[in-house]
């Protein structure tokens, strides 16, 4: 296994996660399985790679699935990666995820018991890149 080699304040301070703030982040679809839900229901579980401010990276898992509470996730998920259509025709499946940009709106979960995390509350269309001409 290849390393990083780190001082021990700099292993300390890459150990410390801090948690993301409630706000709109760039991220990439990496992978989407389909599988079934501890309910049995179909969904698509997604890895994104979600990047801050500083450009630093982190990964979240996500589960997108038709239920009636995550229905607008959902096609909020569909329509950021251009299969709004697919979404209406009724099938989706796992390989129109992977590869696209998105925005996702980070938030933070609290459960009594638990240490607070952050969690993908909804999704957008990737921000599109204009590129200015000068003009004269």
């Amino acid at each position: 296994m290849k390393t990083t080699p780190r001082s021990e304040a700099d292993a300390q301070k890459a150990s410390r996660r801090t948690l993301l703030k409630d706000s709109m982040y760039d991220a990439l679809f990496r992978e989407a399985e389909e599988r079934q839900s501890k309910r049995g229901n179909d969904m698509i579980q997604v890895l994104l790679v979600v990047s801050d401010a500083d450009g630093n990276e982190r990964e979240f898992r996500d589960y997108l699935s038709d239920a009636t509470l995550g229905a607008a996730k959902l096609r909020h998920a569909c329509e950021a990666v251009g299969a709004l259509a697919k979404y209406e025709a009724g099938q989706i499946e796992q390989a129109d995820f992977p590869g696209h940009a998105c925005r996702v709106h980070v938030g933070i979960e609290k459960k009594r018991g638990f240490q607070d995390r952050n969690v993908i509350l909804d999704y957008a269309p990737a921000s599109p890149v204009f590129t200015l001409r000068q003009v004269g």
